[in-house]
């Protein structure tokens, strides 16, 4: 589907960058802040109809000459997403009384945009976008009490941490684009193989390495204690949540492609390619 016939399904993530930028406007023309939050939720729920809309109205379909994946699978996660931001913004508006910033709710709908495309992204590099939206995002949230010593140290591990486990995964990627000359996910599912063994499971590594630091697995958790004790409670319940099942989403997707049954790998040890166990 071209990009002009794409826009009519894209209506969720439009109506969040839509949603943003009214934000910006409001806050700039008006001292009404104290409506931020209440604005916030009314473009959640915008968002959620029209999620709901796309999700009894598409079977399958790929946007944006085949960058993005629109599924059942893909709207569910929508659906989870603005939940969970639904209920942040919630509880935001309990714990924050007069702290209510611009900044603080634009940074919850970038990062709701972010989940978006790394739940429906059908290439590496929008996968690498979306995560890095994700994660800056995050960041800022998470050192968003200016004032508390801990949430500035969260703050800091987490950018450093995240810095790591980005820088890895980006690696990962570049390795399987030179093997295969593709960053599209179908068409790498179909085009890869064993013919380079040791430079494949290095790849797939770092990849997986990048991923499972979303989900704070072990070994790659180290991060989750420090940066879930300092941020606020709000945000700390938010990353719990969201992220996590965007990255529970994205690992499924993108192991289940390359773990299909045709896959027979006879001619190299098998723990190479024993990413069932891996995984489990």
């Amino acid at each position: 589907m071209n990009n002009i016939e794409s826009l009519k399904y894209f209506l969720p993530e439009l109506v969040i960058v839509g949603g943003v930028l009214f934000l910006l406007l409001f806050d700039l023309i008006t001292a009404r802040r104290r409506l931020l939050p209440y604005l916030t939720l009314w473009i959640l729920a915008v968002a959620f109809f029209a999620s709901v809309q796309l999700f009894f109205a598409v079977v399958k379909t790929n946007l944006f000459e085949g960058l993005i994946l629109l599924n059942g699978f893909t709207i569910f996660f929508k659906l989870l997403f603005i939940t969970a931001t639904f209920f942040t913004v919630l509880f935001s508006i309990a714990r924050l009384q007069n702290r209510h910033t611009l900044e603080y709710y634009s940074l919850l709908l970038i990062t709701n945009l972010g989940l978006f495309l790394l739940t429906s992204a059908n290439d590496l590099l929008l996968i690498y976008i979306g995560l890095e939206t994700v994660s800056i995002s995050s960041y800022l949230l998470v050192a968003s009490h200016k004032g508390e010593r801990k949430s500035s140290e969260a703050g800091l591990k987490y950018v450093i941490y995240g810095a790591i486990a980005s820088g890895i995964m980006l690696y990962g990627m570049s390795l399987l684009y030179g093997l295969y000359q593709t960053t599209a996910l179908d068409r790498l599912f179909v085009v890869i193989s064993t013919d380079y063994p040791i430079a494949l499971s290095t790849a797939l590594f770092m990849i997986f390495v990048g991923l499972v630091y979303k989900i704070a697995a072990v070994p790659f958790h180290m991060w989750c204690p420090d940066v879930y004790e300092g941020a606020p409670t709000e945000i700390t319940a938010f990353l719990s949540a969201a992220p996590k099942a965007a990255g529970f989403a994205i690992i499924f997707r993108f192991f289940n492609g390359l773990l299909q049954p045709e896959f027979v790998y006879t001619d190299v040890p098998q723990f190479v390619y024993n990413w069932q166990l891996i995984l489990a």
